[in-house]
């Protein structure tokens, strides 16, 4: 246990059910009763008037914005320009000294911008597809409008391994945006737009984790390019991610900030419990050292990422030489979860066949 979580939670329950009490003292969790005489009115009341709460108009945070150069000190001299903007929203129309970065699938074949129809993610432009060069991994295709080079880059984030069923691979992510912002400032473009859609349903990791990874590649961009004018504005349309955001459970500062991070373990003891663990890991950490610091038997364990970074992840023995790579390499990121088991006591998952857009 890591104490009382924060953030409260809400459960709605019959009076009686529970002590309300406990669950508020030890757990923060805010119970709403509804009497048993009720015969759930009250209950469709409540439901009825959340509904409507959460679909009229509201306060909420539509942007946020980081320096990566504000001094320690002398804040009254600190530009008011931020030099990465999250959005809630799709890309606007592109004014001039902009270009925009758009994440583009592709499995077995070329396949459309991510969405419904251009309208839903592009808010006020129209891209022919079929004057787009289609590529692979993290290097970029422009599409061409005529004989001028559009200022839209799409942006493949998949594997050139051919056995991939599904070539999706969350760690291609923070190359994907140094390609972007390199060419972007090669290009002399002021401001880059980038519009990640990935992590659907027939990925394997969440939209999340992909948010995660594309803010982590623009940090490090920054990072080995401290004197850059490009401004990069990410824009994200997944409510999900919103939410992480503005809710505080995506801290935004530590993200950008610090190279350790926090992860989940789980330990599949062989009595058929599971001991579970909040850890911050380095970019130097492996599965050695975390099953080593746990008290984890080598020889005999493996190990498997929840979520996994791709669909052809396969879990890892700890005395195989990959238990030795950095968790960065195995496609770890703040939040996932790392289970250590007797591989002798594993439970194989069905593995995911076909492929999505990202």
């Amino acid at each position: 246990m890591t104490g009382i979580p924060p953030i409260p939670h809400y459960a709605i329950m019959e009076e009686g059910k529970v002590d309300a009490n406990f669950l508020l003292n030890r757990f923060n969790i805010i119970v709403f009763e509804y009497p048993k005489s009720s015969k759930y009115k009250d209950l469709c009341n409540w439901l009825h008037n959340f509904n409507q709460s959460v679909t009229s108009k509201r306060i909420l945070p539509m942007t946020f914005g980081v320096s990566f150069a504000t001094p320690k000190k002398k804040l009254d001299i600190t530009s008011d320009t931020s030099d990465l903007i999250i959005v809630r929203g799709a890309l606007p129309g592109l004014q001039p000294e902009e270009c925009a970065g758009i994440s583009c699938g592709r499995g077995y074949g070329p396949k459309p911008i991510p969405g419904y129809d251009g309208g839903k993610y592009l808010a006020a432009n129209h891209i022919d597809q079929n004057d787009f060069k289609w590529v692979s991994d993290h290097v970029l295709a422009r599409f061409r409008q005529g004989s001028k080079c559009s200022p839209y880059y799409g942006i493949v984030a998949r594997s050139e391994n051919p056995s991939a069923m599904d070539k999706q691979d969350l760690r291609i992510f923070p190359r994907c945006c140094d390609a972007f912002l390199t060419e972007a400032e090669k290009q002399e473009y002021r401001v880059a737009r980038l519009m990640i859609v990935a992590g659907g349903p027939s990925s394997p990791y969440p939209p999340l984790h992909a948010a995660i990874q594309t803010i982590r590649g623009i940090r490090d961009w920054y990072r080995s390019h401290p004197l850059s004018k490009v401004r990069v504005v990410l824009h994200l349309v997944d409510p999900n991610i919103w939410f992480n955001i503005s809710s505080g459970r995506l801290n935004l500062v530590e993200l950008l900030q610090c190279d350790d991070f926090q992860i989940v373990t789980l330990i599949a003891n062989p009595d058929g419990t599971t001991s579970r663990h909040y850890r911050i890991v380095s970019k130097t950490d492996t599965l050695i050292s975390i099953a080593d610091s746990l008290a984890v038997p080598i020889e005999g364990w493996a190990a498997e990422l929840l979520p996994p970074p791709t669909h052809m992840w396969e879990h890892i023995l700890l005395n195989d030489a990959a238990a030795q790579l950095p968790l960065l390499d195995l496609g770890t990121v703040p939040g996932s979860t790392l289970r250590f088991y007797a591989h002798s006591t594993r439970i194989d998952r069905p593995t995911l066949q076909g492929s999505g857009p990202d």
